[in-house]
């Protein structure tokens, strides 16, 4: 039980959510973004989603930005369940925490989202969710499980037939685009043209884009040194170099 309290501070004191380090870096950060993967309707459905991406992409800051909306929203603290799977050796275990957080929380009718994060450093992760979903259900559970293995989550959501709760579960976490890192760094643009803002747009010349070649250059050779990383766009801006 302490772990689980050490993972979800905010069961004693919602506030505590800011205090979680993911969301006191993002605070420092000069530029910040969100993406908008999960809609709330999404957060409102029985339904096992998976989250992937290349590590540094920030997909736990992503769910503990979503975890403070809850919270936000007056969600019951108790109801918000994260926890890191860094150092869980198999299913059992995993299992086995699911149900030491369930116990807590019997006899509330309300929906509970469980946030699984890194679930592919898991042996046999797949397992674990098919035996939670048979057991317990999907009524009233949200389920958001991140991994940065793309082949791992995807070949063991495909092991969980019927099980998912709605159509396309899978969300893809990528680094900024070109088109979204001029928009948060703040390159202007002619009004109405910001979306054709990318790369084939450069390499076409687009003529209403021809006076912001040169910006565009400059901001092109700044994204292909960040790589549209969050961390790495503030590092660069802020010092000129990339820790």
């Amino acid at each position: 039980m302490d772990e689980l309290l050490f993972q979800n501070p905010w069961w004693k004191d919602k506030k505590n959510i800011e205090n979680d380090i993911n969301i006191k870096k993002l605070k420092k950060c000069k530029y910040t973004y969100k993406p908008q993967l999960f809609k709330a309707a999404d957060l409102r459905s029985g339904a096992v989603y998976t989250l992937r991406g290349a590590r540094q992409v920030d997909k736990t800051t992503l769910v503990k930005l979503i975890i403070k909306d809850l919270l936000g929203r007056n969600v019951n603290p108790r109801n918000v369940f994260y926890y890191s799977m860094d150092l869980v050796k198999d299913d059992k275990e995993l299992f086995e925490i699911f149900v030491s957080w369930n116990q807590t929380i019997k006899g509330d009718s309300k929906r509970k989202y469980i946030f699984f994060d890194e679930a592919t450093f898991v042996k046999n992760w797949e397992k674990s969710i098919k035996h939670i979903v048979d057991t317990f259900g999907l009524e009233s559970k949200t389920f958001i499980l991140t991994g940065s293995s793309a082949i791992d989550l995807r070949k063991g959501s495909e092991r969980l037939p019927r099980r998912r709760g709605v159509s396309n579960p899978d969300r893809l976490l990528l680094p900024l685009s070109f088109k979204e890192f001029c928009n948060l760094t703040g390159l202007e643009v002619i009004p109405g043209h910001e979306n054709i803002i990318s790369f084939d747009s450069i390499i076409k010349d687009i003529p209403e884009l021809k006076i912001y070649q040169n910006e565009l250059n400059l901001y092109l050779d700044k994204y292909l040194i960040c790589g549209g990383f969050l961390e790495s766009i503030n590092s660069l801006f802020g010092n000129n170099l990339i820790n």
